[in-house]
Parts: structure tokens; C-alpha cells; sequence
């Protein structure tokens, strides 16, 4: 089975080295990634402050296949909403799959 090299970055910066894994193919680590983006995401998620969660994986030669990130930025102080923010609500259809 080939090696990829998978880093991440739960929210204090990217690992170092990363870790060799085994996967069958590039799609099964590339989903395999997807997944554990989502993960840091619902396990690390802070109430207080912005962040970035990160991921990205390589083959065996190094070359990057799989790069992937999610960021959170936060505003919770009403004087500093914008007035052009849109309003979500106005923007949403009728059902969860309008």
C-alpha cells in the first residue's frame, strides 16, 4: 500500500513532520483528510476566539496532492457588524434544500 505524509493544523499551527499513514490509493487519503478536517472542526471549535484548521496530504514523493483548510472568524460585538452584512435569514429558501 503506498505511504502518504498527512499534516494538520488543529488551531495552534501545523504539525511539523506530519504522519506517514498507509492508504489503498490518493482518493482514500485525500477522504480520509476531508474527514479529519471536520473533525478538528466539531472537537476544537473555541468559543472565544477566531481560528484555522488545516490539512494537507503528500505522496511518497513529496508532492503535495490534498490541501484543504477551514477558517472562523468571529464578531460578537454588535458595533461592529457592517451595515452591508447581509442578512442570512433573507437568503435562505423555505427547507434545508430549497
Amino acid at each position: 500500500m503506498p505511504i502518504f505524509n498527512v499534516r494538520v493544523d488543529a488551531g495552534e499551527g501545523p504539525d511539523e513532520l506530519g504522519d506517514p499513514i498507509h492508504f489503498p490509493h490518493d482518493k482514500a487519503a485525500r477522504e480520509d483528510a476531508q474527514k479529519a478536517l471536520a473533525e478538528m472542526e466539531r472537537d476544537g471549535m473555541p468559543l472565544d476566539r477566531d481560528t484555522h484548521f488545516g490539512v494537507e496530504v503528500a505522496d511518497e514523493a513529496g508532492r503535495r496532492i490534498y490541501k484543504a483548510s477551514l477558517d472562523l472568524s468571529q464578531q460578537t460585538d454588535p458595533s461592529e457588524f457592517e451595515s452591508t452584512t447581509p442578512d442570512i435569514a433573507s437568503q435562505l429558501g423555505s427547507g434545508p434544500r430549497d
